[in-house]
């Protein structure tokens, strides 16, 4: 699993294919997390302080993002008002 975590070009084949939607970036941020934490040397792996900044920096969950990238959101917005 190592290996793909440093290949771009592969991520998005670690997604669930049942999910219809997710963002490439946050994708790579957790795959950069994990790359982290899964470091064979105990002393090199992050602190969970550093997890979650990492996280809360590089996943945009605000709803807004959300509409904003899905196609799929927009047309129920659009259904909703």
């Amino acid at each position: 699993a190592r290996d793909y975590l440093d290949m771009p070009e592969v991520i998005a084949y670690l997604v669930d294919p049942q999910l219809t939607y997710f963002r490439y970036e946050d994708v790579r941020v957790i795959c950069e997390v994990v790359n982290l934490c899964i470091q064979p040397d105990p002393a090199n792996r992050p602190s969970m302080t550093i997890i979650c900044s990492t996280l809360e920096n590089g996943i945009d969950i605000s709803p807004t993002a959300n509409i904003k990238e899905s196609p799929l959101a927009w047309a129920e917005l659009a259904l909703a008002s």
